[in-house]
């Protein structure tokens, strides 16, 4: 029978958090931790970068600091506080603005750099790759806002190259630097976006492993107990009725012993195929929890309703005519239900569970291909 105490010293998977995250919701969490800290990063820098535009002479940086301090710098600790403080924010919203941060930095940038070189000041053309760095990888946005921020930015740096004299010859090799830099970014973005998507797979993949069972396809014990804690508390807060209907199938260990294990494999697959049926209702569910004996968790039911579940699962175990050995005895069922309503007698988690396998129990003692109901006056 089903051993509770023994289950929950097993270890836990905990990989269930993303049992109803889509593909988008997974790669868009992942990559929050990326996009906290190339904003931090990103901050700080352009914090500095504005502090040191001071050494320049004022009538330089009394134009490029307002432009850098309204047009990136406020935007940027906006959307940094976002990523930060809130947990939950509209990230389609976000990436535009994301989408903005990249070319407006590049624009102001240009700005600064041909504002700075007119006054026949000098300014280091490696901000320009930087700017290429965080906006196409470092900022892990979408492969198309990462490729427009890299035109953008590749255009904008050649333009104002062109307006400060430099030699035609100096842009195009700068130009086509800046191109390769920024074909190697997005390369190294789409990489980490096929890397998450495998593995969302790979955790997709494991998690159902680690739910289900891998024969009948049904919920496996860990599953069981698991959800059985979390609809319990439910059922209690709601008061509704909880039930646990343990199904034990007889003379399943003699079908093995006489035919082997590949038709009782197949028998075990028939007979989950009709349990999982008569669990239509979205918190009702069955789970395989031991070799030959399932468990149906029903929320919410009256008795008359459960008796008719289990009624219906009998006949149908027994309408499949499995025959367990050559002298006649076919595959038939146990059941044992246990209740609690949390109105009248109110039983704990593991007494539930204790309960079901000692109706499951009385009713192979009295003869099998039954039910009973527990009733602890009995």
């Amino acid at each position: 029978m089903f051993d509770f105490y023994d289950f929950m010293a097993g270890s836990r998977v905990e990989v269930h958090y993303i049992q109803n995250e889509t593909k988008r919701q997974y790669l868009i969490r992942q990559s929050l931790q990326l996009k906290k800290w190339a904003l931090l990063g990103g901050l700080i820098y352009y914090i500095l970068s504005t502090i040191a535009d001071f050494r320049f002479p004022p009538a330089v940086y009394q134009q490029t600091i307002p432009a850098r301090l309204f047009l990136v710098l406020v935007p940027l600790m906006f959307i940094t506080w976002t990523y930060w403080r809130k947990d939950k924010f509209d990230y389609t919203f976000n990436l535009g603005l994301l989408l903005y941060l990249g070319i407006a930095s590049g624009l102001v940038h240009g700005f600064v750099y041909y504002t700075v070189i007119m006054s026949g000041g000098f300014f280091p053309k490696v901000g320009m790759a930087m700017l290429l760095l965080y906006s196409c990888l470092l900022l892990g946005l979408p492969i198309l806002f990462g490729a427009i921020c890299a035109v953008v930015l590749i255009v904008t740096a050649a333009v104002v190259y062109y307006l400060t004299s430099m030699p035609v010859i100096n842009i195009a090799l700068l130009t086509a630097f800046y191109t390769l830099f920024s074909v190697c970014c997005l390369i190294a973005n789409k990489v980490c976006y096929f890397i998450l998507k495998e593995n969302y797979q790979l955790v997709q993949k494991i998690y159902h492993i680690s739910i289900y069972d891998e024969l009948t396809q049904v919920f496996n014990r860990r599953y069981f107990v698991e959800n059985l804690h979390r609809i319990y508390h439910q059922a209690k807060r709601e008061q509704s009725m909880l039930s646990i209907v343990t199904i034990d199938l007889d003379n399943f260990k003699l079908l093995n012993d006489t035919y082997g294990h590949v038709a009782g494999d197949d028998a075990l697959v028939k007979i989950s195929t009709i349990i999982k049926k008569y669990c239509k209702r979205p918190l009702d569910f069955v789970a395989r929890t031991g070799g030959d004996e399932f468990a149906v968790l029903l929320y919410g039911s009256n008795q008359s309703h459960i008796e008719g579940i289990c009624k219906s699962i009998l006949s149908d175990i027994k309408s499949l005519s499995i025959q367990s050995s050559d002298d006649g005895k076919i595959i038939s069922a146990s059941i044992g239900v246990a209740s609690t309503d949390f109105k009248g007698s109110v039983y704990d988690i593991e007494e539930l569970i204790h309960n079901s396998d000692v109706a499951a129990y009385q009713s192979k003692k009295n003869g099998k291909n039954r039910f009973t109901v527990f009733n602890s006056e009995s």
